[in-house]
């Protein structure tokens, strides 16, 4: 989940992509802490109908819908994903993980973006978001590395 305005993400490791499933990771993780945003953009996906479409309507929360053909009507949030999976998979290499043990990594990368420099605001998503700098962690340096990287590559990460 990608807050536009100041770039800040959520990461949710989630078992299926189910409407269910992923009215349960918004409200946990995203209701839960910072209170209901007035929209919320998502794609045509099935998962976003049904609980999470009823979720939206409990909270007041306008849910827009881009065209179900048309991913780059949410880039920022696509670029977003594919700058985690570039990542992850880069990682993944390098620390001979195994595709099923992602979501141990997940939070990791988050916190890393969020705590990078984006180039749109001039700042680090936590200090736009929270007004403070998040904690640095071990993989940050190797996440600008290869954030630097994709972006030589046109892959573009956060803005």
């Amino acid at each position: 989940m990608t807050e536009h305005y100041t770039r800040f993400i959520v990461c949710v490791p989630i078992p299926n992509k189910e409407a269910a499933t992923i009215a349960n990771g918004f409200r946990n993780h995203v209701l839960s802490v910072f209170g209901a945003p007035a929209k919320c953009l998502v794609d045509g996906g099935t998962e976003f109908e049904g609980a999470f479409e009823d979720l939206c309507r409990q909270c007041l929360i306008d849910r827009r819908v881009t065209s179900p053909d048309s991913p780059e009507g949410n880039g920022l949030t696509e670029r977003v994903a594919r700058a985690i999976k570039f990542c992850f998979k880069k990682l993944a290499l390098e620390k001979g993980l195994r595709d099923y043990e992602w979501d141990e990594l997940l939070w990791s990368l988050a916190l890393s973006y969020n705590a990078t420099k984006q180039e749109s605001t001039g700042v680090a998503s936590f200090h736009a978001a929270i007004c403070r700098g998040g904690t640095e962690v071990a993989t940050k340096p190797a996440i600008l590395k290869l954030v630097k990287v994709q972006r030589r590559w046109g892959g573009g990460a956060g803005g």
